[in-house]
Parts: structure tokens; sequence; C-alpha cells
């Protein structure tokens, strides 16, 4: 029986300085660690223009919005967590880079791989949606009816509402279809999801989120 993988890995035996100084501070080059294993879907879109606001964070269910048509080698995978998981760090979304969870051994449960899905309200405000890509503990139907939104949103205009009852996603499109919607001309994918992640890319075992986790004090950290 093949043993199921998983980041429960055996605490590593090397010192944290020495992990630290080895780790890629970049995020061109997590995202070319994160290409390395992923698929291809579809192929992006012309790009359209300007832009109001720019965050990694789900789409507003009360808005509508579209969903960016992923680039060629598909929509960047990272590992993810959200602050208001940890206790003492900003509620926000951080990307984790790959070399540093795999060095934080069982304290790396919680950090998880998410799909970076860019969406666009009829205001121009984009927001980064990090898709699990793991079904995990969330039950089918919520899964599968987010996977629809995505799906649907590369076409139409939609906004979503939960249904707790039947435990997914309702959708719902708008009923005026026309309006265009105006992606930014000069941020490719990558340039838009690494504005979207701006400082919150963590790379050594100082930082706040980090030391929550491993359950080290946070004061006079930096974060």
């Amino acid at each position: 029986m093949s043993k199921k993988k998983t980041l429960e890995t055996e605490p590593t035996n090397t010192p944290v300085e020495s992990v630290d100084s080895l780790l890629e501070t970049s995020l061109d080059a997590e995202f070319a660690r994160c290409r390395e294993t992923q698929d291809d879907p579809f192929t992006a879109e012309d790009l359209g223009v300007a832009i109001i606001q720019i965050k990694l964070d789900k789409a507003k269910k009360n808005h509508y919005f579209k969903v960016m048509p992923p680039p060629d080698s598909g929509y960047l995978k990272v590992y993810m967590i959200e602050g208001k998981e940890l206790s003492g760090v900003p509620k926000e979304w951080f990307v984790i880079a790959e070399p540093l969870v795999k060095s934080m051994g069982n304290y790396s449960k919680g950090i998880k791989k998410y799909s970076l899905v860019p969406t666009i309200d009829r205001d121009g405000n984009i927001r980064v949606w990090p898709h699990s890509i793991n079904r995990g503990t969330m039950a089918n139907s919520w899964f599968d009816s987010r996977e629809e939104i995505f799906k649907v949103g590369l076409k139409d205009w939609v906004r979503f509402e939960s249904s707790s009852t039947e435990s997914r996603y309702e959708i719902i499109k708008a009923r005026d279809q026309s309006l265009q919607e105006r992606w930014p001309t000069d941020l490719n994918y990558t340039e838009l999801v690494k504005k979207a992640i701006g400082e919150r890319f963590v790379t050594n075992h100082n930082h706040a989120v980090i030391r929550a986790m491993m359950g080290e004090s946070l004061q006079a950290v930096e974060a």
C-alpha cells in the first residue's frame, strides 16, 4: 500500500541560519520553481487597461466579476496561509517559499498549495483569488461549485452566494453582459500576481508568520 504524500515531513536537522541563507528571496525564482510541476490549461487573452486596486483575496460575493484566463503554463500554484488562522499576525494571505515550507517539518501543517486566479469587478478592481488545489476537508459540492465559478466567469459577469443548505456556491449571472472588462495593459499575469502579493512573500524563519506557526515569541519581530 503506497504511503500518502503530505506536508508532514520529519523536522529538518539543518540549522535555521543555514536554511535561510540558502533560500531564494526573489518571487521570480519562486514562480520558476512552481512552474516546473504545472500543466497548461488554456491560452491567455490580451489584457486591457487601468486598474483601481489589486488585492490578494477572493472576489467579493456581492460584486459581479470576470476571471482572467490562465497563461499558457496555467495559473501559478504556490504555498500559502491566511493570517486569520494565526495569532499575532495581520489577517492577510501570505505566500511561503517552498524550501522554507519543506524545512519546517511538522510545523508546516496549515500551509497549503493554492492556485492564484485573478478576478476583475465592474469598477476595475482586481482580486487575485487563492483557490485551494486540494479538496481537503471541503465538501465536494463547495469545491466543485467554486471551480464552476471560475469556468463561467471566464466569459460571463458573475457573482456568487453561499448556500449552506446545499453546501455549495450559487452562481448568479449579470443581466447585462455587454460591459467589456478592462485588464491592465502594462501588466501580464505574473506581474499582476506579484503586485497582489507585494511584501507578503515569506522567505525566512524570522518572519512573524513562521514564528507564530512554530510557537515562538513574536515580540520585536519585523514581519
